[in-house]
């Protein structure tokens, strides 16, 4: 009212001050003071990035996994996270053969949260395709929540190629150009429902991991903590895999590519795959019969096999690329007709591994 406005001026002008008595401590623990600063100004200022962190399980360096769940109440799956699709599914409680028997099955009918969708979903690989419909519920993935995600139910699986799987189904992290039917890939949908703050992935694939400590899958982001030294980032060739350039390849000083050739990084992968003429000049080199067998006594006298990518060298020791299967040694190098190079587990163990959607790049780092 104007009674209290004059009241004030009254005040003000008579300079009447009002006066708070401060209490001060007298010991103050200066360096606790100072992190309480910056950790408020920090969290006013600073946005934290929203990651996803997954633990990966591992059997014998050979299959990577984490797990998500489908459908409410949710039914739980182990997924293998494959850089080299962009497709999401999982066996349907229709499938009956003996892969999928052996692995757990989405029952669309048991979630209350199932849409039908019923498109129909084909997937080929090199011992025949994964068949199936679309399907559309809700996913959790490291407690993030997609309500409406699609994915396929397969209902025929390949041949006898998942029958010992470790993993029931299949998350595509590629680009959405390679989807057989144009879905939007798991991660890009994080992404696009802001549940991950930056298009960027990560992979620590633990060389020496179990099956309750294989590594980890960092949605959103990298994490320094398991790598050492900078990131190399490299341009990718194309939107769909993620391929790059790569300089040269040796094996103990022998050119494999020295005009440069191309690569994928394909966490779906187990082995190091490249051109068949290239694989099989490398495997007699190593003296590896028809099957890749080698004797174990000779891994000690084996050459280093270098991958030169941006001008920094990546090595691999023959302990490194030689697998130890129940007592038998293995040649980690297969061949394909392929005109490109497919760097599977073999590598990806040894180095960390980012993916990032935005700068279309894939970037390495040797791993802790």
């Amino acid at each position: 009212s104007i009674v209290i406005i004059l009241a004030l001026v009254c005040a003000l002008s008579e300079q009447r001050l009002l006066r708070f008595p401060i209490n001060r401590n007298s010991k103050i623990d200066v360096q606790d003071f100072r992190d309480r600063e910056v950790a408020k100004m920090t969290a006013r200022y600073v946005k934290a990035d929203k990651i996803i962190r997954l633990p990966i399980r591992d059997f014998v360096n050979l299959q990577y996994w984490t797990e998500l769940t489908i459908g409410t109440p949710p039914q739980k799956f182990k997924v293998l996270m494959d850089t080299g699709s962009s497709d999401f599914w999982v066996p349907s409680v229709k499938c009956q053969s003996e892969s999928c028997r052996v692995h757990a099955r989405y029952n669309h009918s048991a979630s209350s949260t199932y849409v039908a969708n019923g498109r129909r979903f084909e997937i080929q690989y090199g011992s025949g395709a994964a068949e199936g419909f679309l399907s559309q519920d809700v996913v959790v993935v490291g407690g993030a929540e997609l309500k409406d995600k699609l994915f396929a139910e397969v209902v025929e699986e390949p041949g006898r190629a998942f029958l010992n799987a470790k993993f029931d189904g299949i998350v595509g992290m590629g680009f959405q150009s390679l989807s057989v039917d144009d879905t939007v890939p798991l991660f890009n949908k994080l992404v696009k429902d802001g549940l991950v703050s930056k298009a960027v992935f990560s992979f620590y694939l633990s060389p020496d991991g179990t099956s309750q400590n294989g590594g980890e899958l960092i949605l959103g982001g990298s994490d320094p903590n398991h790598y050492v030294g900078n990131l190399n980032k490299v341009p990718l060739k194309s939107e769909t895999y993620w391929r790059f350039g790569v300089d040269k390849m040796n094996l103990g000083g022998e050119s494999i590519c020295g005009e440069g050739c191309d690569a994928i990084a394909d966490t779906g992968t187990s082995l190091l795959v490249g051109p068949e003429f290239d694989v099989l000049r490398i495997n007699q080199r190593l003296g590896a019969g028809f099957n890749g067998e080698i004797s174990c006594s000779r891994i000690s006298s084996l050459p280093t096999f270098t991958i030169t990518i941006n001008g920094k060298d990546y090595p691999l020791t023959p302990e490194q690329y030689i697998l130890r299967l129940q007592g038998i040694c293995i040649s980690g190098f297969a061949p394909a007709g392929l005109p490109f190079w497919i760097l599977g587990d073999v590598f990806l163990g040894r180095y960390y591994s980012e993916y990032d959607f935005t700068g279309k790049t894939v970037a390495f780092a040797p791993a802790k």
